[in-house]
């Protein structure tokens, strides 16, 4: 059974990829497609690229009845969110926004001694008043997916990472707020990823032979396993 349609949602459904052109956020773009998301609306403050148009219309090709849209916004402006709704709105017309993943993140690494204030507010801002503006401008939909994209640093920490941590930390503990309030909230804590903007070299295998097989496995994924963490 689709993860999309097994709580009797109308297949028309629209749920809306944040940060869905690159990396991780458009993984979760194929990811809907493929298991009958319906209506899919990403949101970036990029302008695709050429390449990237004809990946969206190869997958409406390949999923019939899906349909890709993009729609220029900066998450953390409570006015682009605001619009964009109102854009999403107004291109699916009768159809109900169900979902909504937050996948927008930057990076600005650096030893703790050494970050200053702007250094936090570039890393916090996307993820921090990204949400909070996601939050408001779907406080009327009856979302059945509210998930944000967090990471082990916001419990495991990283030395260079302190303003990445705290961000995420922020996505945990708001997706409890949203359940303690009866709203669907799910905070996914991603380990090192092989794609998109958290991209790392490989380890070295003298390196992974130091971590337990099963750890290795949930730490660093590769794309297919992504798809495991809705299951």
């Amino acid at each position: 059974m689709s993860y999309f349609t097994c709580k009797s949602v109308p297949l028309n459904a629209v749920y809306v990829v944040v940060g869905g052109l690159t990396g991780l956020g458009f993984e979760t773009v194929k990811f809907i497609a493929e298991n009958g998301g319906g209506y899919i609306a990403i949101l970036s403050r990029k302008i695709p690229s050429n390449e990237k148009q004809e990946e969206m219309k190869a997958l409406q090709q390949q999923y019939k009845g899906s349909k890709v849209v993009f729609v220029q916004c900066d998450v953390t402006l409570t006015s682009d969110v605001e619009k964009a709704f109102q854009s999403i709105v107004n291109i699916f017309a009768g159809s109900p926004i169900k979902g909504v993943f937050q996948s927008a993140v930057v990076l600005h690494d650096g030893h703790l001694e050494v970050l200053n204030l702007a250094d936090f507010q570039k890393v916090l801002n996307p993820k921090v008043a990204g949400t909070l503006n996601l939050h408001w401008a779907t406080r009327r939909q009856e979302l059945d997916y509210f998930v944000c994209y967090s990471s082990v640093t916001s419990f495991l920490g990283n030395s260079t990472q302190a303003n990445y941590a705290a961000a995420n930390s922020f996505l945990d503990v708001f997706c409890l707020y949203r359940r303690n309030r009866g709203l669907s909230g799910q905070s996914i804590n991603w380990g090192a990823l092989n794609l998109g903007v958290p991209l790392k070299p490989p380890l070295p295998q003298a390196e992974q032979a130091q971590f337990p097989q099963p750890l290795l496995i949930a730490l660093v994924l590769q794309p297919p396993s992504i798809l495991m963490a809705f299951c």
